[in-house]
C-alpha cells in the first residue's frame, strides 16, 4: 500500500473507530443502567432478528464489483441506479416495524426492544448506498463525520431517554422501551438525509455521458438475480453465527442472569473485531476500485500475495487486542458490575471471554480472505461451499456444547468455530488454483 492509502487507511478505520466505539459506549450505558435479566432481552433481541435479516437483501454491495463501470456510464445512469437503491433500503424500515410486532408476538421479548434492534441492525443498510458510494469515491473524511453525527445522536438520545425516564427506566416494554427505539429510529433517519445530500452532490460532479438511461428498477432486479441476494445471505449467516452462542442459550432456556452475563462478556469481546474489520473493509475498498475480471489476470495474483500479507497483519493486530482485553478485562468487568455482580461471577466471564477472544484471533484472519472469495469468485459456489457448511458446523457445535455444558461450553466452542472458517475458505481456493498459504504465488 501506497502513502496514499496509508491515508484513506487512517481516515477509512476513523468511521469505523467512531462506530465501534459509539456502539460499546452505548452497549456500556444500558450495561451500567439495567440489570443483567434485562441487558439480556436487548441482547437476546439482537440474536433472535441476527438470523431474520436474510430477508434483507443489500443491493448496494454490487457498488464493490460494478463502480468503475457504473461511474464510467455518466451522471444521469448513475443518479438512476444509486436511486433505486436507495429507495429500496428505506422500504426496509416498514418490513423491520412489521417483522418486530410478529416476533413479539411468538417470544417474550418486548416489542419495543425488537423494533430498536432491527432499526440498530438497519442504519446501514438504509444509508448503504449513499455510504458505499462515498466510501469508493475515497471521501473518507465525510464518511468519518457522517458516522460521528449517526453515533453521537444515538448516544445522545439514548443518554436522554436512560436518564430522563421516571419510574420506568427498568421496564423495557413500557415507555422506557418506545422511547429507546424512537432515540434510534431519529438517529437512523436524520444520518439517511445527510448521507443521501452529500452523495448527491457527488454525484453531480460525475460528466454526464450521452447513452441510455437504466430503467426504473431495472439495475435493482439485476443486482438481486446476480450477485447481491446470494451475498446478502452470506453476510446475514456469517453475522448470525457471531451471535449463535448467545442464540442457542436462549433457545435453550439458560437462566436469564447467566445468559446476560454471557452476553456482557461477549460484547466485550467484540471490541477486538473493530480494527480487523477496518482493515479488511479498506481492502475491499481497494478491490472495488480495481478492474480485474479473470483468473488469468496478473492482478489476482498481486491480489492474492497481498492478500497473504493483509491476513498476517490482521493476524497480529488481533493478538494483540487479545493481550490488551485479557489484561484489562477483569477491571472492565470490575467497573460494570458496580456491585450487582459477586467476585465468581466476575471470574466466570472473564474466563468465557479468553475463549471468545481467542476465537476471535482465528476469525478475524478469515475475514479478508472471505471478502476476496466473494468479490473475486462465483459468489453461489462461496456461499454453497463456503458460508452455508460454516453455519451448520457451528449450529452443531454450539448447540452441543449449550445442551452438555451449558455458557462454559459455547464460550470454549468459539475457536472451534472460528477454525472451521478458516479451514473451509483454504479449501475453497485450493479448488481454484489460488492458494493465500503458499509463497509461490506469482
Amino acid at each position: 500500500m501506497n502513502a496514499a492509502w496509508l491515508r484513506h487507511g487512517f481516515w477509512n478505520t476513523l468511521d469505523h473507530a467512531i462506530t465501534r466505539a459509539a456502539d460499546a459506549a452505548t452497549s456500556v450505558l444500558l450495561l451500567w443502567v439495567l440489570a443483567p435479566e434485562l441487558f439480556s432481552l436487548i441482547a437476546l433481541s439482537q440474536a433472535w432478528i441476527a438470523p431474520m435479516l436474510i430477508v434483507f437483501v443489500c443491493p448496494e454491495i454490487t457498488l464493490y464489483r460494478e463502480f468503475p463501470t457504473w461511474k464510467a456510464a455518466g451522471r444521469a445512469a448513475l443518479r438512476r441506479r444509486l436511486g433505486d437503491i436507495r429507495l429500496f433500503g428505506w422500504s426496509k424500515l416498514g418490513l423491520g416495524l412489521a417483522l418486530s410486532f410478529a416476533l413479539g408476538i411468538f417470544t417474550d421479548l418486548p416489542v419495543p426492544t425488537l423494533i430498536w434492534a432491527f432499526v440498530w441492525a438497519l442504519a446501514p443498510q438504509v444509508t448503504g448506498a449513499d455510504r458505499e458510494f462515498l466510501r469508493l469515491n475515497l471521501k473518507f473524511t465525510e464518511l468519518s463525520f457522517l458516522s460521528l453525527y449517526q453515533k453521537a445522536t444515538l448516544l445522545g438520545g439514548t443518554w436522554w431517554v436512560v436518564y430522563s425516564s421516571t419510574g420506568s427506566a427498568q421496564e423495557l416494554g413500557g415507555q422506557f422501551g418506545w422511547q429507546l427505539a424512537g432515540a434510534a429510529f431519529f438517529s437512523l433517519v436524520t444520518s439517511a438525509v445527510l448521507a443521501q445530500w452529500r452523495a448527491s452532490l457527488l454525484i453531480s460532479q460525475v460528466p454526464f455521458t450521452e447513452g441510455s438511461v437504466p430503467k426504473r428498477g431495472e439495475t435493482l432486479l439485476a443486482s438481486i438475480r446476480n450477485f447481491s441476494t446470494w451475498y446478502h445471505i452470506q453476510g446475514v449467516l456469517m453475522v448470525w453465527i457471531l451471535t449463535m452462542d448467545l442464540w442457542a442459550l436462549g433457545l435453550l432456556g439458560v437462566p436469564g442472569r447467566v445468559t446476560g452475563l454471557y452476553a456482557v462478556g461477549l460484547k466485550i469481546s467484540n471490541f477486538a473485531m473493530a480494527l480487523p474489520m477496518a482493515l479488511t473493509n479498506l481492502y475491499s475498498v481497494w478491490l472495488g476500485r480495481r478492474l480485474v475480471t479473470s483468473k488469468s489476470d496478473d492482478g489476482w495474483a498481486r491480489e492474492t500475495a497481498i492478500l497473504r500479507r493483509v491476513c498476517l497483519g490482521i493476524g497480529i493486530t488481533s493478538l494483540i487486542q487479545w493481550g490488551v482485553l485479557a489484561l484489562l478485562g477483569r477491571w472492565i468487568l470490575t467497573i460494570l458490575a458496580r456491585g450487582r455482580w459477586d467476585a465468581a461471577e466476575i471470574d466466570v466471564v472473564y474466563g468465557w471471554m479468553h475463549w471468545i477472544l481467542a476465537g476471535g484471533v482465528i476469525l478475524n484472519i478469515s475475514l479478508p480472505i472471505s471478502q476476496w472469495v466473494s468479490l473475486r469468485l462465483p459468489i453461489r459456489q462461496v456461499l454453497t461451499q463456503i458460508t452455508v457448511p460454516w453455519t451448520m458446523i457451528s449450529l452443531a457445535i454450539y448447540l452441543a456444547a449449550a445442551i452438555g455444558w451449558g455458557a462454559s461450553g459455547v464460550a470454549t466452542a468459539n475457536p472451534l468455530v472460528a477454525a472451521t472458517a478458516v479451514l473451509l475458505a483454504i479449501r475453497f481456493m485450493r479448488r481454484f488454483g489460488l492458494a493465500v498459504v503458499k509463497k509461490d504465488v506469482r
